[in-house]
């Protein structure tokens, strides 16, 4: 992929992962590893663990917006600066920054190197980047 196509898939993952409520284990297959591993917040997760934690933070928001501040591409790695903002189905408000850096093979993401950073919301939700 160019590095134009890759940012577009970058994006493309998120809209359909992170901002789609109705996500599956479907949806997640189709973008990433059953090898991938995530380092996220001095936590390691391998796929099963980020299917869990994709599912746990869909229990706790209601609906979620992506917007990249930057990314950055390289053969097949790419470094993202993004915020996350999201609406608790309890009313309440989420902002995070992520720092991230992933990896790519054969269109899946193998690999995410993340930091997160919660901006706005309850001190409790700080681990909603590893939680799962």
């Amino acid at each position: 992929m160019t590095s134009d196509e890759t940012k577009i898939f970058v994006k493309e993952i998120f809209k359909n992962t992170i901002e789609n409520m109705d996500a599956t284990e479907e949806t997640y297959a189709q973008y990433f590893s059953q090898d991938y591993i995530q380092h996220v917040d001095g936590k390691t997760l391998n796929y099963t663990d980020f299917v869990a934690h994709m599912k746990a933070q869909k229990n706790v928001i209601k609906s979620a917006k992506v917007t990249f501040k930057h990314i950055i591409t390289e053969g097949d790695t790419v470094a993202t600066v993004h915020i996350v903002n999201g609406i608790k189905k309890d009313g309440g408000i989420i902002e995070a920054q992520v720092n991230a850096l992933f990896k790519i093979k054969n269109k899946k993401i193998i690999l995410c190197d993340e930091l997160t950073h919660l901006i706005k919301g309850e001190k409790s939700d700080s681990d909603l980047g590893s939680r799962h």
